[in-house]
């Protein structure tokens, strides 16, 4: 279920790479707003994975799985008109993976299995967003 959940990455990375003019701008929303849904699933995970455990939830942790679906919103927001370019919004989106991923794979909480699908996924998520991201840099 989680490599399925690459494929809007790649479909809408590649429309925008590779498709007609026509279509780059609708892949493009399409893409960064695919990008703040899913870092707002991450967090929600995180948050899970901390209720899960058979101790009392940290409030580090809990506060912290907050910032990945308020990064994606305000990348979403800035990326839609509100200031940011659209080398921003997607570099951006790509550290924001990076350390979402880099927290989910160094968690000594979750399960190891967990660890090693999120660091597949944000691999497989981090090369779609920088193949929009040299996109936007050759536009």
């Amino acid at each position: 279920m989680g490599l399925a959940g690459l494929i809007p990455f790649w479909l809408a990375a590649g429309t925008y790479a590779f498709g007609s003019p026509q279509l780059a701008g609708p892949a493009l929303l399409s893409l960064l707003a695919y990008s703040a849904a899913i870092l707002s699933f991450l967090g929600g995970a995180r948050w899970g994975l901390e209720l899960a455990a058979r101790r009392p939830p940290r409030a580090t942790v809990l506060a912290l799985s907050n910032l990945p679906p308020l990064a994606g919103w305000l990348l979403l927001a800035g990326g839609g008109g509100f200031g940011l370019t659209e080398v921003q919004a997607l570099g951006g989106f790509l550290l924001a993976f990076a350390v979402q991923g880099a927290w989910d794979v160094r968690a000594s909480g979750s399960p190891r299995w967990y660890r090693r699908l999120r660091g597949v996924l944000t691999l497989g998520s981090g090369l779609a967003l920088a193949l929009a991201l040299g996109t936007s840099l050759r536009a």
